[in-house]
């Protein structure tokens, strides 16, 4: 049985991963209408928060590597709107942000996601238009561990962050070149890919 975030009322499970890892998201008494994500994994459930400006977030898939997605809704009171969001490393992205501009698209609400980093969800197109949409990420250079497509300060502290042994069952982002460590040898894979 799944506990429900530190503070809620209850929790949904929506998804889970082949390490066991569970998301979904559960409702809060106040403030009143507040639902946040969670992520359950070994046995600790993480409260995935929201976005700034919303009021409820709500996870619906997670793929093997542990990314996250779903979407944040009633922005500053308006129930209407809607963004869709993937959780990677701890951070939260608006993947309105990630897809080029200039589109008319509004990406609404992210339903899935596979072990190659593939979205498929709701968009609005011009404005009005609900269209499906599938989004397939770049190719990212090896050491970007924050999912901005670029090898930088944020990629190296988190290598630093997580500096030894990867903990059995779960991806380990940093372990660029498989051993089961992060070590001195992914710091040098950063390290040779830094700026791209």
């Amino acid at each position: 049985m799944l506990d429900a975030i530190p503070g809620a009322l209850t929790s949904l499970a929506q998804a889970i991963n082949e390490n066991g890892q569970v998301v979904g998201y559960g409702l809060f008494e106040i403030p009143e209408l507040t639902v946040h994500s969670f992520i359950w994994s070994d046995g600790h459930m993480t409260d995935l928060g929201t976005l700034p400006g919303f009021l409820r977030s709500f996870a619906l898939d997670i793929n093997d590597r542990g990314t996250v997605v779903g979407y944040n809704s009633y922005f500053d009171g308006n129930i209407n709107i809607q963004h869709a969001v993937i959780w990677q490393n701890g951070v939260m992205t608006d993947l309105n942000e990630l897809i080029p501009s200039g589109l008319d698209l509004i990406v609404k609400r992210a339903r899935a996601i596979n072990n190659n980093g593939q979205i498929v969800g709701r968009a609005t197109l011009d404005g009005y238009a609900a269209v499906a949409f599938l989004l397939t990420p770049v190719n990212v250079p090896t050491g970007d561990v924050d999912g901005d497509c670029s090898v930088g300060i944020l990629d190296f502290l988190f290598l630093i962050g997580n500096w030894g042994t990867c903990p059995p069952e779960q991806a380990c982002f940093a372990d660029f070149d498989g051993n089961g460590l992060v070590d001195l040898a992914d710091f040098m894979i950063l390290l040779n890919n830094w700026g791209e």
